[in-house]
């Protein structure tokens, strides 16, 4: 009979089949709650400090943006923007404009004059789309697989092969501080230095297990399971009862659909592993 924390203390694998599982990416779930809380912030603050006062006709800075770049002399209609370029500009000449200055030109003309007026406005405006929109752009990344039967475990990562002989396999584990997760150097992921397939001599640490999760020392006892089922041959408990699929919470869902693994990943694992060892012999 298989206990809840038993369950709880699995999360973030699946095991497609027998020999082999596939362990989630931690940093993937911290990365999408710190989006996500700041997208509902940014929603928040856009809705009450930019939204409403426009509507209700008290928010001048966007007015007088939009004034900067056309509207009411080179586009739509603005009578106090109109009557500058008419007036200030072509009568009364400010910011060196001429009796023949054309609206694009009277644009060019403001922006010399201030370019931290334009700039300003647009980068903010840049980083407010990225804090509204990231979250709904941050598809989970392929999962890493332990695959006993080849002896080896082994994940893609930014078009790249990275893979570990399960001889080598060690894993690293320490407790960090984290308040997203509410936890508090009680727990953390599994940590595994793994080669690149092309260059094994550059290595590259990565963070697998679910997040956030329910358990203390998740990472620990994640690494465990996983150095049990690639030393024995018989599947441990802890492992018999991972879920068949690793699912998506709600909050992690994206635009574009879960990445995958290549189709040929398994394949590509395997002739790695036979040219590393015919260099040994």
């Amino acid at each position: 009979m298989v206990v809840e924390n038993i369950r709880s203390q699995i999360e973030g694998f699946s095991r497609p089949y027998e020999d082999a599982l596939n362990v989630e990416r931690y940093e993937f779930g911290r990365l999408k709650m710190i989006a996500g809380l700041a997208a509902v912030a940014g929603w928040i603050g856009t809705i009450r400090d930019v939204i409403l006062p426009y509507l209700n006709g008290r928010f001048e800075r966007i007015d007088h943006f939009l004034g900067m770049i056309g509207r009411g002399y080179l586009w739509g209609v603005d009578d106090s923007w109109e009557k500058s370029y008419l007036n200030d500009c072509l009568q009364e000449h400010v910011l060196s404009c001429a009796n023949n200055t054309t609206p694009f030109e009277y644009i060019a003309i403001q922006f010399y004059a201030d370019p931290k007026s334009y700039l300003i406005p647009i980068f903010s405006l840049l980083i407010v789309l990225l804090t509204l929109f990231t979250y709904f752009f941050i598809r989970r990344p392929a999962p890493f697989r332990v695959n006993r039967k080849l002896g080896a475990i082994y994940g893609w990562d930014l078009g790249q092969l990275w893979i570990l002989p399960a001889s080598e396999f060690e894993f690293i584990y320490k407790g960090e501080w984290d308040p997203l997760s509410f936890r508090f150097f009680t727990s953390g992921p599994m940590v595994v230095r793994l080669k690149n397939a092309k260059n094994p001599n550059k290595t590259r640490k990565f963070k697998l297990g679910g997040y956030p999760h329910r358990d203390r020392l998740h990472g620990k006892v994640l690494g465990k399971a996983i150095t049990a089922f690639l030393k024995t041959s018989r599947t441990p408990d802890i492992i018999e009862n991972a879920p068949k699929n690793l699912h998506l919470a709600w909050w992690k869902w994206a635009i574009f659909p879960v990445e995958k693994l290549p189709d040929d990943i398994d394949q590509r694992a395997e002739e790695w592993l036979r040219s590393q060892h015919k260099k040994k012999c």
